[in-house]
């Protein structure tokens, strides 16, 4: 009898409504949204990386065009965007993938707009190179997972 009457006390202490939840165990399997916010900083250092080196080496211009705006520009959008996904919260898939199209646009600008004429166009284009391989690499850690 006594046994029953505890069993209806542990019962009434803890509801089923209400399951304990071990917080250590939840924290220690999954980070969360740490990963992406770390990688959005970083692609925010990249951006900003590009827009101070893009008066740093003589690229020469393409077609009456400043290839240095080429870096201006797609810095100016790389902080803007990762700025969002970490300030506003806004993991969304496009702002992701529009990060990665830009790492590849780093890696091709140097070919399709034909770096050339510059006094500093090796380091230039070694510069973009990187930079938009690590951006490329770096904003797949920003895209949310699928589900």
């Amino acid at each position: 009898m006594r046994s029953k009457l505890l069993q209806g006390i542990r019962h009434v202490a803890r509801p089923a409504a209400s399951p304990v939840v071990d917080r250590r165990s939840s924290r220690q399997g999954s980070l969360g949204r740490r990963p992406a916010v770390v990688a959005a900083c970083l692609v925010i250092a990249a951006g900003l990386w590009l827009m101070i080196t893009a008066s740093r080496w003589d690229r020469g211009a393409v077609g009456g065009f400043g290839a240095a705006w080429n870096d201006v520009v797609v810095g100016a959008a790389l902080f803007v965007l990762a700025s969002f996904q970490v300030l506003l919260r806004w993991r969304t898939s496009m702002l992701g993938l529009v990060a990665i199209l830009l790492g590849f646009w780093l890696i091709a600008a140097p070919v399709l707009l034909g770096y050339g004429g510059g006094t500093g166009t090796p380091a230039a284009t070694w510069n973009s190179f990187v930079v938009g391989a690590v951006v490329a690499v770096l904003a797949t850690f920003t895209v949310p997972e699928a589900g």
